[in-house]
């Protein structure tokens, strides 16, 4: 399929159990193999849990775009809102892309850079100075993805799973004003 046969709409209330089912298993694809059974367990349970979803979708500030198959089957979907990331001296005004992910079966028909601008242009569109972003410091692919589309390493972070600690590297694209 090519990206202009996909849809593109924000998310509702009613949403949050297919995208709380959709970010389990995009994150276990991409990141089991890091973490103990108990640690991932812990970590879904509320991160990627049907009320997180939910609540992400009614917290204002927050902007949750899905990409889906022309049947409503979701197959990607970006989160961004205020930023929280442990950033030093951050541009004011900032915010955040907290979530971007496409099913491994979709990942090359272009759905990622179609989510990622649509990210950038909410943060312009809320007269952001900069968006920023965590990135699993060895998740080379998508630390070259977002590194082409302009973002830079302004920070480290650890991030936690249970009891495992990771480096996440934190990523700054200056907007326009």
């Amino acid at each position: 399929m090519q990206p202009s046969t996909f849809r593109f709409r924000t998310a509702h209330s009613r949403d949050a159990r297919v995208l709380s089912e959709f970010g389990t298993l995009t994150f276990k694809r991409a990141f089991e193999h890091l973490y103990t059974s108990e640690a991932l367990t812990g970590f879904l349970k509320t991160s990627r849990s049907e009320v997180a979803y939910r609540t992400y979708v009614n917290t204002a500030g927050n902007h949750l775009l899905i990409t889906e198959t022309p049947e409503g089957e979701i197959i990607g979907y970006t989160l961004c809102g205020f930023l929280d990331l442990p950033v030093d001296a951050p541009v004011e005004p900032a915010r955040e892309l907290k979530h971007l992910y496409i099913h491994p079966d979709f990942q090359s028909a272009g759905l990622g850079k179609q989510l990622l601008q649509s990210a950038i242009v909410w943060a312009a569109n809320e007269d952001a100075a900069a968006l920023y972003l965590g990135v699993y410091s060895e998740n080379f692919g998508a630390r070259r993805f977002y590194q082409r589309a302009g973002f830079q390493k302004v920070g480290e972070y650890d991030f936690l799973v249970g009891d495992h600690v990771d480096l996440e590297y934190i990523l700054a694209l200056k907007l326009n004003q």
